[in-house]
């Protein structure tokens, strides 16, 4: 078994947990929000801080476990294509492009996405459910963690605690979706890592 789908389906599952944790953060952040719409208090007011520390700490974790897994799925990407292309299975752009699509903005979510459709139509034996786990991880995960972004950008442009409420259960609901992705992450990863093994075998083994 490949150590990168290894490596790789592992860090999302790390993430799917922190992503949990600065999930609950998140809805305590908002339960405090609620409660500072119908009355300022310090003590919830510091609860609400302690709330929001926690989701930046959380986002914190995330985000550096996301940069690994953006860096080894450049390498694992990379390196899966080349097998495919090797065992005869069609691939519809450059080895090459498996390094640099991932580095065109807004292109990278479109190029980077052909690229596992077509490992996943390589899978013949799992075509179909591959392909229903790389939708179920790639968009709602793209979706997600967009949502969490624009949310986070306007609660710190946010000036009333309504506002700051609304922005927080935004959030919530991005990281949900995105969270629904991740577990799909796994699940495509765990299926590939079996399709991976297949394309290790020698074509004509050793007859003993």
């Amino acid at each position: 078994m490949s150590k990168l789908n290894t490596s790789l389906w592992i860090l999302f599952l790390i993430a799917g947990v922190l992503g949990i944790a600065e999930m609950i953060s998140q809805i305590v952040r908002s339960q405090r929000y609620s409660d500072l719409t119908v009355s300022i208090d310090d003590s919830v007011l510091d609860r609400a801080t302690s709330a929001e520390n926690a989701v930046s700490l959380f986002s914190l974790f995330g985000a550096f476990v996301s940069i690994a897994i953006f860096v080894l799925l450049i390498i694992y990407t990379f390196r899966l294509i080349k097998k495919i292309r090797r065992a005869g299975s069609s691939v519809r752009m450059s080895n090459g492009m498996a390094i640099g699509s991932w580095f065109i903005p807004f292109a990278n979510a479109i190029l980077c996405y052909l690229f596992y459709l077509d490992i996943a139509n390589a899978d013949k034996n799992n075509r179909s459910r591959g392909i229903a786990f790389l939708n179920l991880w790639w968009w709602p995960y793209i979706v997600g963690t967009t949502l969490v972004s624009i949310a986070d950008g306007l609660m710190s442009d946010s000036e009333t605690f309504e506002d700051l409420l609304a922005y927080s259960n935004l959030s919530i609901f991005g990281n949900v979706i995105a969270l629904t992705g991740v577990v799909f992450a796994v699940l495509f990863f765990r299926q590939i890592r079996h399709f991976e093994a297949t394309l290790d075998k020698p074509a004509n083994p050793p007859i003993v």
